[in-house]
């Protein structure tokens, strides 16, 4: 398994875009991530991706009625929030081709 510190560029984007919608006051849905995102990928890629990223602790999801409809919603956990504190040096490490998702 890679250690923490080790994410590719996709998987650093995501989590920023959830930080930035965590630090807007509200949750992101799958949705609204991957018209977020700067490149092109499917919704199963993105959901691939955010199961990487939860089961190395560093999101969390919920279910919460928007929109109309019961939507997943993601958030940082503390681990994944500790990646953007300036005193831990986030994302130090951003290496392409492990677990390009």
């Amino acid at each position: 398994m890679a250690s923490l510190t080790r994410f590719t560029r996709k998987q650093t984007e995501i989590m920023e875009r959830i930080n930035r919608g965590s630090a807007a006051g509200g949750f992101i849905d799958i949705d609204e991530l991957l018209g977020d995102l700067s490149y092109t990928c499917s919704k199963q890629s993105l959901q691939c991706s955010l199961r990487k990223l939860r089961d190395r602790g560093l999101i969390e999801d919920d279910y919460i009625r928007r929109r109309g409809a019961r939507r997943r919603v993601m958030s940082l956990t503390k681990l994944g929030r500790s990646f953007f504190d300036p005193r831990t040096g986030a994302f130090d490490v951003v290496v392409e081709g492990i677990d390009e998702d």
